[in-house]
């Protein structure tokens, strides 16, 4: 829910700023529609405009690395042709003012871009692709989703993180585990410090320590074993409980692992909705 308000909010000011900077641009080479209304609809139009490419190219493009550019550059330059399109016929300007409000646009985009990259992504949300099936039903290969940064996991959240292994990378798995709780997986249920939890319809009755058909046919732990957390660790397991490679095989994860809680899915768009 946190991650659709900063999403607002980011659009709200991306919005305005986007108005006001179009709207002095095109008065300045003399545009007689200058006005900041007519700039507002235009900021709107452009974002919108965004959208829809982002959405064409996010449909287009394959879901796993190594991604083909190409598809991406053709649309980037098509959007691009239809941004200057758009402010030269909506500013009535001629090809060479037109460059005016595009040059201001487009310092307006390096700008979000930069606070996307070093303040956005690093402290408050960021996108990702889920590449497995180990979240399967919940989260498909190829599904896309917000995670935010700002939040505390709380049990049986959506939780993404650094796995320990030596090649480095980003898991989301479904959060069991607290610190310094006792876990236990019995006929297929978990209990924390022996008392029973009441798990998502998608894991009930599948809780198991070791499975036959986990990644490597193999597990740390068995069913009935007590586990241990530390005062600094998380246990994850994934939804798809015979083929996720988690906790069960690597052991559970330090708090600093975490990256943050997955609280918006929004692609596809039939299974777009808050997760928390």
């Amino acid at each position: 829910m946190i991650s659709l308000g900063v999403f607002i909010t980011i659009f709200a000011i991306s919005l305005f700023s986007t108005a006001w900077a179009l709207s002095l641009s095109a008065r300045a080479v003399g545009s007689p529609r200058g006005r900041f209304r007519v700039a507002l609809i235009v900021a709107a139009l452009l974002i919108v405009l965004g959208i829809v490419f982002a959405v064409m190219e996010a449909a287009m493009t394959p879901t796993v690395p190594p991604q083909v550019p190409v598809t991406g550059l053709v649309l980037l330059i098509v959007q691009v042709i239809a941004i200057f399109f758009i402010l030269r016929s909506t500013f009535d300007l001629t090809v060479k003012r037109t460059f005016a409000p595009f040059g201001t646009y487009v310092a307006l985009i390096l700008v979000q871009l930069v606070l996307t990259v070093f303040v956005i992504k690093p402290f408050i949300v960021e996108a990702f692709v889920m590449p497995t099936k180990s979240m399967s039903p919940t989260i498909e290969p190829g599904d896309r989703f917000v995670v935010n940064k700002l939040i505390r996991p709380r049990r049986l959240d959506l939780v993404a993180y650094w796995n320990d292994d030596a090649e480095p990378a980003i898991y989301c798995k479904r959060l069991i585990g607290l610190p310094g709780e006792r876990l236990r997986f019995e006929q297929g249920g978990l209990y924390v410090n022996d008392q029973p939890i009441a798990l998502p319809p998608v894991l009930a009755g599948r809780c198991s320590a070791s499975v036959s058909t986990l990644p490597f046919n193999r597990s740390r732990y068995r069913d009935g074993e007590s586990i241990r957390l530390g005062e600094d660790e998380y246990f994850f397991i994934g939804d798809n409980v015979e083929a996720s490679a988690d906790s069960r095989l690597a052991g559970p994860s330090r708090a600093s692992s975490v990256v943050g809680v997955v609280d918006f899915l929004y692609w596809p768009l039939s299974k777009a909705r808050l997760v928390r």
